[in-house]
């Protein structure tokens, strides 16, 4: 009987030790760590000029909105993962783009806007 009874001390303490363990095991599909949204705009191929407002969808929302440098360069920091679209037209140009962001990435974007 003692036998049987350690049996069962020794099975219960794997039992809760393992479960223990996969509590503690982070899921990385929940990670949500913002990451960075670099643009930069040409106009059929020619550079772009400063002051295009670029806007960024989620869901059809708004999220945020940047106007082009110098250079035709815009950034969007903080940016949860998800599927999003970049938004643009200027003078008789318009422009819009879907991408994906993962957790953490930094994405790189040469978004074009043609003639309309």
């Amino acid at each position: 009987m003692k036998r049987q009874i350690l049996l069962f001390m020794i099975l219960m303490l794997g039992v809760t030790l393992n479960s223990c363990k996969k509590k503690n095991t982070k899921d990385d599909s929940q990670d949500n760590t913002p990451g960075k949204v670099f643009v930069t705009v040409d106009l059929e191929g020619n550079p772009a000029p400063a002051g295009i407002t670029i806007y960024l969808f989620k869901n059809n929302t708004e999220k945020d909105s940047k106007q082009t440098d110098s250079q035709g360069k815009v950034t969007f920091e903080n940016v949860a993962p998800g599927s999003y679209q970049l938004r643009a037209s200027h003078t008789n140009y318009v422009g819009e783009q879907n991408f994906d962001l993962s957790s953490g990435e930094q994405k790189h974007i040469n978004f074009s806007l043609g003639s309309t």
